[in-house]
């Protein structure tokens, strides 16, 4: 799931639904709050990874140093990353990885030639859920 500025209230319920049925889910954080340390917690169910702004708009930081230190500051080991925008290069994740050593995989420029549809079902069958709540809400698999 992408929490890209999602209200605490939705994070709340998606995360209960979750935890009440023992669904495995992997996260992309881009702040932190409480309802983000519930998530934290939750740590033998969910999967954290970050999704950092690199863009000159962004909110984390002016530079890429500045929004690494800025999930730094709060999140001590993602495994997974997902920058904005695309914005990505070779350079980009070798310095990456270099300032998180417990990433595992980026999943940027990662897209599918599928139907969103056959995506999320694919995506549902290996337990691991990389989606947005905008997407889900398109669904209909979650009301806000």
């Amino acid at each position: 799931f992408d929490l890209d500025w999602a209200k605490d209230e939705q994070i709340y319920f998606l995360v209960d639904h979750l935890i009440k049925n023992e669904i495995k889910a992997t996260f992309f954080l881009t702040y932190y709050s409480k309802a983000v340390q519930k998530i934290l917690d939750q740590n033998e169910l969910f999967e954290i990874g970050i999704h950092p702004n690199f863009l000159e708009s962004s909110t984390q930081g002016r530079n890429f140093e500045e929004v690494i230190e800025f999930f730094s500051s709060w999140l001590s080991r993602p495994i997974g990353v997902r920058t904005h925008g695309l914005y990505t290069s070779s350079t980009y994740f070798i310095k990456i990885m270099k300032k998180c050593p417990s990433l595992q995989y980026d999943v940027s420029t990662y897209t599918s030639l599928s139907t969103q549809e056959d995506q999320f079902l694919k995506f549902l069958l290996i337990g691991r859920m990389t989606l947005s709540l905008r997407f889900l809400v398109l669904f209909g698999l979650l009301k806000v």
